[in-house]
């Protein structure tokens, strides 16, 4: 069998059947919560799985990026600033800075 059309078919069954299970286990979650909190507590679950990968895949990278541009190439000292001032004094890295900058408002 083509593994396209196995892929195909794991994506049409496997993606509506993942959103049926997370629908369900909501509400199954919401189920013994009194009424009035329920209206405050389903947009939070609705939202969870949106925080999550914006966590994993946007702030956990952007986090992880900061921490080593303070660090040496190999990642085993701490340099401060030091690679900061290498880039802002380099005329190579200014012109491929203003060739960005260039670019984004292009």
């Amino acid at each position: 069998m083509d593994p396209r059309l196995v892929t195909a078919i794991e994506v049409v069954i496997g993606v509506p059947a993942v959103l049926f299970g997370y629908i369900w286990l909501t509400e199954q979650i919401l189920r013994p919560i009194p009424d009035r909190r329920r209206a405050t507590i389903r947009p939070w679950l609705w939202l969870a799985p949106a925080l999550l990968f914006l966590t994993v895949f946007l702030i956990y990278p952007t986090i992880g990026t900061i921490i080593h541009s303070f660090q040496n190439s190999p990642g085993t000292k701490f340099v401060g600033l030091d690679n900061f001032v290498y880039f802002f004094t380099s005329p190579t890295t200014l012109v491929a800075l203003k060739n960005n900058v260039l670019w984004v408002i292009v």
